[in-house]
C-alpha cells in the first residue's frame, strides 16, 4: 500500500521529506478508482528530524524543528577525562614517564599514547562533547580510532564534524 502512494523519501540533515501521489491516496481513501488523469499530482511533507544514539544504535526522531537535546555521551567523557588524567600525570612534576602513567591507571603504554594527543582537543569539541551536542557519527570507538589528530583547533573540528 505504501509503495502505491509514497513516491520518494528523502533524508537530509535536519528534515526528511516525503512526497506523496495524491491521486494513489484519494484511490485509497475512497476505495474507488479515479478517472484518468494527465497529471501526476505530488503533495511533499517536510518534517525535522534529529538523531539521537544510544550505544551502538542511531534513531531518527521526528522534532518541533528545535534543537533536539540528548544525553551526554558517558564513554566519549569518559576518554577525554582518562586523556586529561593521563596529562596531567605526565606534567605534574612528579617525572613519570608513560610506563610509569600506564602502571598507576593499570593500562598499558600504547593505550596512555593513544590516548594522550585527546587532552589537547579545541574548547569547542570539548564543551559539546560534555554537553552532548557533539555530531552523531562522533562516538568514543570513532574518536579514539583517530590516529593523526591534526593539531590546529579548526582541523579538529572539520575533522570531527563540528
Amino acid at each position: 500500500m505504501l509503495q502505491k502512494i509514497v513516491r520518494r523519501i528523502t533524508l537530509k540533515p535536519g528534515s526528511l521529506t516525503i512526497e506523496l501521489d495524491r491521486r494513489s491516496l484519494s484511490e485509497l481513501l475512497l476505495d474507488r478508482t479515479l478517472p484518468p488523469n494527465d497529471s501526476a499530482p505530488v503533495t511533499s511533507i517536510e518534517c525535522p528530524i534529529g538523531m539521537k544514539r544510544r550505544g551502538v544504535e542511531t534513531r531518527i526522531v521526528l522534532t518541533d524543528g528545535s534543537s533536539i537535546s540528548r544525553e551526554p555521551d558517558g564513554a566519549l567523557i569518559d576518554l577525554v577525562r582518562r586523556a586529561r588524567l593521563y596529562l596531567e600525570q605526565l606534567t605534574d612534576g612528579a617525572n613519570r614517564s608513560l610506563t610509569d602513567v600506564a602502571m598507576l591507571n593499570g593500562t598499558d603504554t600504547s593505550e596512555v599514547s593513544r590516548l594522550l594527543p585527546f587532552a589537547f582537543l579545541a574548547p569547542k569539541i570539548t564543551a559539546s562533547i560534555v554537553a552532548g551536542d557533539q555530531p552523531v557519527q562522533l562516538t568514543a570507538h570513532r574518536l579514539s580510532r583517530v590516529s593523526d589528530l591534526p593539531h590546529a583547533w579548526t582541523s579538529q573540528t572539520a575533522l570531527l564534524g563540528f
